[in-house]
């Protein structure tokens, strides 16, 4: 009988010492059974199973909505080669480039300013909500915004090395 599970998990949560919902879906469902009321009890079991289901489905959704936000999505940078600013793939980018970031764009590497000034939003990795100032021989983080200035970076890591996002959430 499925409702035995639903009321020794909520025996096993009591024994810790614990008033959690499990304990009350137990006493819903014992109650219900013990009154002999097998279509409430019934209902309540698929509720919970349909609660359950909407559950697992919304945590899917959020961690693949969470990588998606996370990721850098950046297809081209402007590379600074021999005083001119060509647009290039950021898979073509080598480590010792130049690579020039604007107002309002993405910084696509970590690296060190090499020319130029900026404020820097770091929101989404410090949770700082005010913008950083950034000059010559500043560091600069991937995936952060620059929202002033303009900056000229010389990446120190290759770019799979340093956009690859870890899912670490996923064994939870």
């Amino acid at each position: 009988m499925k409702s035995l599970r639903y009321i020794r998990f909520g025996i096993k949560t009591l024994c810790r010492r614990k008033l959690e919902v499990p304990v009350l879906n137990a006493t819903t469902i014992g109650v219900s059974v013990l009154r002999g009321d097998m279509k409430t009890a019934g209902s309540i079991m698929f509720l919970l199973g349909i609660g359950k289901l909407l559950e697992e489905w919304t945590h899917k959704k959020s961690v693949g909505d969470l990588a998606r936000s996370m990721s850098l999505n950046i297809s081209k940078v402007w590379l600074r080669k021999d005083g001119q600013e060509i647009l290039e793939p950021v898979s073509d980018i080598a480590v010792g480039d130049e690579i020039v970031v604007r107002m309002g764009n993405v910084i696509p590497f970590d690296g060190m300013v090499v020319s130029g000034e900026g404020m820097v939003n770091q929101v989404s990795l410090t949770g700082e909500s005010a913008a950083v100032f950034k000059q010559a021989h500043g560091y600069v983080y991937a995936g952060t915004v620059l929202e002033e200035g303009e900056l000229a970076v010389m990446p120190q890591r290759h770019y799979r090395r340093c956009c690859t996002i870890h899912q670490p959430w996923q064994s939870a």
